[in-house]
């Protein structure tokens, strides 16, 4: 009888742990990054968006190379439409801050978020922004 109720225990463990694995959220964005110590965007209310990046060690060339509306719908980001990069180049820096207006492209009501990739020496990295409600 004991012999039987391990094994039980045994094969419900082996399910715990195999379900835990197959509800496991992929979509986790890893915060390390061997050489920018942080990249973010930040969206105002007024459609601005901040870009301010940093590395860890002196950048010939730090750029936003790419940048793109995404819009939440049904609990979910949908890619909207390309957006202009700033034309802010940082040389022979570690830091990078740029601002640029996305007024003329978030002309709807809605949850939007900025995502964009920066690039320091031909390394990059994709971050998004804070969602913002417009309405």
């Amino acid at each position: 009888m004991m012999h039987m109720l391990r094994r039980i225990f045994a094969v419900l463990l082996v399910l715990a742990a195999l379900l835990s694995c197959a509800f496991a959220d992929d979509s986790v964005e890893p915060c390390a990054d061997v050489t920018f110590l942080s990249a973010t965007c930040s969206l105002g209310m007024d459609k601005v968006a901040t870009f301010t990046l940093m590395t860890d060690i002196l950048a010939g060339r730090i750029v936003v190379t790419n940048a793109w509306l995404e819009q939440q719908s049904n609990g979910r980001w949908v890619y909207v439409k390309p957006l202009a990069v700033p034309a802010t180049i940082a040389t022979n820096t570690i830091s990078y801050s740029a601002t640029l207006s996305y007024s003329s492209a978030i002309t709807t009501r809605g949850t939007f978020r900025i995502g964009f990739t920066a690039d320091a020496d031909g390394h990059q990295i994709t971050r998004y922004s804070n969602s913002r409600r417009f309405i």
